[in-house]
């Protein structure tokens, strides 16, 4: 009988010192994960870093996102724009299109694309994005008023642009 009380209390004892160490290796754990000091004695939290780098990873995200919006309406990434300038034989029709709106820029007189009159000089042209083989958008100003201008364009054989102003707006003055 006394060998069986021994057992017992062995077997006891084992199971008690099996948690003990569970227990403790547990909260080692824990604590290694809440705390850990870097070389200056300034202890961080490892959730925070987790925290931190999950708040870099979404705004990466919200950017890659809001990148791939912006260049929805843009001819560098329109399949079906490429195609149409690929088909007429026409390598650089960012190039040739913008080359050819800056060229209205220049002269004297009221400029060929804009309706309004300005109120200082002549308007030019300063931003231009264009959409696709058929749209560009146009920021304009005269320095002291400024709009924008929605153009169809064509490019012919003789790969000559021809503009046709479609809309246009000018902001109210401050």
């Amino acid at each position: 009988m006394t060998k069986n009380v021994f057992i017992v209390l062995f077997a006891l004892s084992a199971s008690l010192n099996i948690w003990f160490f569970y227990q403790r290796s547990q909260t080692c754990s824990n604590v290694q994960k809440e705390t850990s000091v870097d070389k200056q004695g300034i202890s961080s939290s490892a959730d925070e870093e987790h925290l931190n780098q999950q708040v870099l990873l979404d705004s990466i995200r919200k950017l890659v996102i809001e990148k791939n919006d912006l260049l929805y309406f843009d001819l560098q990434e329109n399949m079906y724009g490429k195609d149409f300038f690929a088909e007429r034989g026409i390598d650089n029709p960012v190039e040739l299109v913008t080359a050819a709106l800056l060229a209205t820029n220049v002269g004297k007189e009221k400029h060929p694309l804009i309706r309004f009159s300005p109120k200082n000089k002549q308007f030019q042209i300063n931003k231009i994005k264009i959409l696709n083989h058929q749209w560009v958008i146009c920021d304009f100003s005269d320095g002291k008023i400024w709009g924008e201008l929605l153009l169809k364009y064509n490019i012919d054989q003789d790969k000559k642009v021809h503009f046709t102003p479609f809309e246009e707006l000018l902001y109210p003055e401050d």
